[in-house]
C-alpha cells in the first residue's frame, strides 16, 4: 500500500509557535511510497486576542486554551511537542568578546548578561570570529529569558497534555525553517519575519545563526506609517486581501532602511560578506507586493518564503519548529553532525535552545562543536563560525546547576537589548 509507510514511521514532534496574535502548529511525517519520498502535513491555527500580551501575567493561560482548542481540532500524533519563547519575552544583545575556550566564553557570557537581573537563563550563538585591530575577537547573539516564564511556558504545555521535547528559540527556528536558507550554499541569507507589530530578522548560514534583531516596525506600523486617516486601504488592512497598496510605501520605506542597516552591519562586520537575498516570511511575507517594494529600496532580491507543504510565508516559525525533530527530516543519520552520540541536528539545533532536543546536552552545556554532557553534541560550524551556544536542564523544565558558568570579568559587548520587548537597542 504506497501511503501505509507514512503512517509507520517520521513522524515528527508537533512544532507550535506561541506567538502575539495566533497560536501555530504545524506537524511533519516523512515516508517512502512507489514515487519516492512524500510528506504530510498537518496544520492549523487558533488567533488570540488582539490586547494579549506575551510577556503578561495571563498569556500563558489564554495560549493554552487556544492550544487546547488547536489540539482537539486537528489532532496530531502523538504528544511530544517543539516550541520557542517569543522574542517579546526574551531579551537580545550583541556582544563582542575576546577569542577564549568554550568553558571561559560560557563563564564571561554569563557574568555580563548577569547585570540583567537574577534569575534568567541565558544562551547564545557564537556567530563568527571578527578582527578589531590586531585583536581576534568572536561575535556572539546572546539571549536570556527569565527562568519563572520558562517554567510557566513548559509547565502551560503539560497542562494541555503536551511533552515538550526541546524549548528553541525564534531566531533558529527561522534559520531551520525555509529549506533553501538552512543548505544553501550561496552563503548567508537574510530572513525577515514581518509580524503584526515588529520585524524579527535574522541573517544565517547554512542554517547557522550570525545576526539577529527585532525591528518595532510590523504590519500594523506598515499601514499607519502609509496612508492616513481616510486614504485608501492600508497594509494592516489589506491582510486580508493580500493586496498592497501605493499608499503604503512610507512605511514600506521606514522597513527597508532598518533591513539595509542590518546588512550594511553584517557586512562590516564580516569584512565584506552580504547577503545575496532575503527571505520574506510571517504575515508580512503573505502580502502582495511588499517583497518587490523591499527589494527595490534596498538593491537586493527579496522573496516570499516557501516552507513547504503548501503553508505559506506566516508558517515558517512553526514549519522550523517541526523541523527540529530527527523523525520529520528524511534522508538523515542518526549518528550525523549533531555532535557524539546525538541526533543530525545540524549547526542550529544545539546553540541557543532552552532545553534540549533530541541529541541534546541533558544537563551539560554545548559551544564551539564540543558535546557537554550525555548525548550532548555541539553546534556545527566552519572555520570561522562556530554553531555555539548552550542547552541546559530537562526537557520537563527541571533547571539544575549543571552546566551553569560562574561569574567572571568580561569585556563589555557591542550592544544590549532593552530587557522588556526582547528588541535590540
Amino acid at each position: 500500500m504506497p501511503g501505509a509507510s507514512l503512517l509507520q514511521r517520521g513522524v515528527g514532534a508537533m512544532g507550535v509557535e506561541l506567538g502575539t496574535r495566533s497560536v501555530r502548529l504545524v506537524q511533519l511525517r516523512h515516508g517512502t511510497s512507489d514515487t519516492g519520498i512524500e510528506q504530510q502535513v498537518t496544520a492549523g491555527a487558533v488567533e488570540l486576542p488582539a490586547d494579549c500580551d506575551v510577556a503578561g501575567p495571563g498569556y500563558h493561560g489564554v495560549a493554552g486554551e487556544a492550544l487546547a482548542e488547536l489540539l482537539g481540532r486537528i489532532e496530531p500524533v502523538g504528544r511530544r511537542v517543539v516550541t520557542a519563547l517569543p522574542v517579546e519575552a526574551m531579551q537580545f544583545q550583541n556582544m563582542r568578546l575576546p577569542v577564549m575556550p568554550a568553558d571561559e566564553l560560557a563563564e564571561a557570557v554569563r557574568w555580563e548578561v548577569a547585570e540583567a537581573g537574577e534569575g534568567r537563563e541565558v544562551r547564545y550563538f557564537v556567530a563568527g570570529e571578527v578582527r578589531h585591530g590586531e585583536q581576534r575577537q568572536l561575535e556572539l547573539v546572546v539571549m536570556s529569558a527569565s527562568a519563572t516564564y520558562l517554567e510557566a511556558h513548559v509547565a502551560m504545555l503539560e497542562r494541555v497534555g503536551l511533552v515538550p521535547t526541546a524549548i528553541d528559540v525564534v531566531p533558529a527556528a527561522l534559520a531551520r525553517g525555509l529549506p533553501r536558507v538552512a543548505s544553501d550554499g550561496e552563503g548567508a541569507v537574510m530572513v525577515a519575519d514581518v509580524r503584526p507589530d515588529a520585524t524579527n530578522v535574522v541573517i544565517s548560514r547554512a542554517g547557522a545563526v550570525r545576526f539577529f534583531k527585532a525591528i518595532p516596525i510590523g504590519v500594523e506600523e506598515l499601514g499607519e506609517t502609509g496612508g492616513g486617516a481616510g486614504s485608501a486601504p492600508s497594509l494592516a488592512d489589506s491582510a486580508r486581501t493580500g493586496v498592497m497598496g501605493e499608499e503604503d510605501d512610507g512605511g514600506v520605506a521606514a522597513l527597508a532602511r532598518e533591513l539595509a542597516l542590518c546588512l550594511r552591519y553584517y557586512s562590516v562586520t564580516f569584512r565584506g560578506e552580504r547577503p545575496g537575498r532575503v527571505v520574506l516570511c510571517g504575515p508580512g511575507g503573505e502580502q502582495t507586493g511588499l517583497a518587490a517594494a523591499l527589494g527595490e529600496q534596498i538593491g537586493v532580491r527579496v522573496e516570499p518564503a516557501s516552507p513547504g507543504g503548501g503553508l505559506g510565508a506566516a508558517w515558517a516559525v512553526a514549519w522550523g519548529l517541526a523541523s527540529m525533530d530527527q523523525a520529520a527530516r528524511p534522508g538523515r543519520d542518526a549518528g550525523g553532525a549533531g555532535g557524539a552520540g546525538g541526533a543530525a541536528l545540524g549547526a542550529d539545533a544545539a546553540a541557543g535552545r532552552f532545553r534540549p532536543g533530541p541529541g541534546g546536552c541533558g544537563g551539560g552545556r554545548a559551544g564551539g562543536g564540543a558535546g557537554g554532557g550525555s548525548g550532548g553534541g555541539g553546534g556545527g560550524g566552519s572555520d570561522d563560525v562556530d554553531g555555539g551556544g548552550a542547552a541546559v536542564g530537562e526537557a520537563r523544565g527541571a533547571r539544575g546547576d549543571a552546566g551553569r558558568p560562574a561569574a567572571g570579568p568580561v569585556r563589555r559587548g557591542s550592544g544590549r537589548g532593552d530587557g522588556k520587548s526582547g528588541r535590540n537597542r
